[in-house]
This record gives C-alpha cells, sequence and structure tokens, in this order.
C-alpha cells in the first residue's frame, strides 16, 4: 500500500521516466525536422533540442519535489505572509539576538499597513 504513495520507488525508475522523457522529446523534434512546412522550426530546433532536453531532465526533479511543490503552494496561498517569513528568517540570521529582539518587538507594535511597508522595503534591500 505504500509502494502506491511513491512517485519512484528507486533510482532506476526515475532513469527510466527520463529516458522516456528524452526519447519523446527526440521524437517530436526529428517529426518537427522532418515536415518540409517548418524549415524555420527545423533551423532553430537544431540548435536548442540538446538545451530542451537538459532543462526538461533537470526540471523534473524540481518539479516532482515534495518540499518544492509544499512551497510553491504556501507562496500563492498568502504572498504577503511568505514575504514577511522570508525577510524575518534572513533577519534572524543577520541580527544579533538582542538586536532582532528589539526589531521584532517594535514590528509586532507597529499597525499592519507599517508592518507591510517594513516588509516591503526590507524585501528589496535584501535583495529576497
Amino acid at each position: 500500500m505504500k509502494d502506491d504513495i511513491k512517485i519512484f520507488s528507486t533510482n532506476t525508475d526515475c532513469t527510466e521516466v527520463k529516458l522516456a522523457l528524452q526519447q519523446s522529446l527526440q521524437k517530436s523534434i526529428q517529426a518537427l525536422q522532418s515536415n518540409p512546412k517548418n524549415n524555420i522550426v527545423k533551423e532553430k530546433t537544431d540548435c536548442t533540442a540538446s538545451y530542451t532536453v537538459k532543462s526538461t531532465l533537470a526540471n523534473l526533479g524540481k518539479i516532482t519535489n515534495y518540499h518544492y511543490k509544499k512551497a510553491i503552494q504556501k507562496r500563492k496561498e498568502d504572498e504577503v505572509q511568505w514575504r514577511e517569513v522570508k525577510v524575518l528568517k534572513k533577519l534572524r540570521m543577520t541580527y544579533s539576538i538582542s538586536d532582532y529582539k528589539d526589531f521584532f518587538n517594535a514590528y509586532c507594535r507597529a499597525s499592519s499597513f507599517e508592518r507591510r511597508d517594513v516588509i516591503d522595503n526590507l524585501f528589496k534591500k535584501l535583495g529576497l
């Protein structure tokens, strides 16, 4: 029953999926190149075919990762809270304990509009 939940049970399953994706991409590229109406596409696919395969395979691990999906879902649900958590986490790592405590106490006393302004400004300044 637990095996039904897993996406890939072993590394060989993952490798098989990658090979299947690569083969299907190659077939679609060949189909585009064999059609005489697609002369323009043929020239472009020659240059970008290997890039497309590599980027698709690289993104496969990313989009099947549970933690990545959960993070994207949290950001879509409430982006303001996501920004707040991200900024406060960065400040917690850079400030000393007493400085962070002072900042957080002042932050909690501020109104919601002031908090939003502070988070937006810090998000830009910290480059997040």
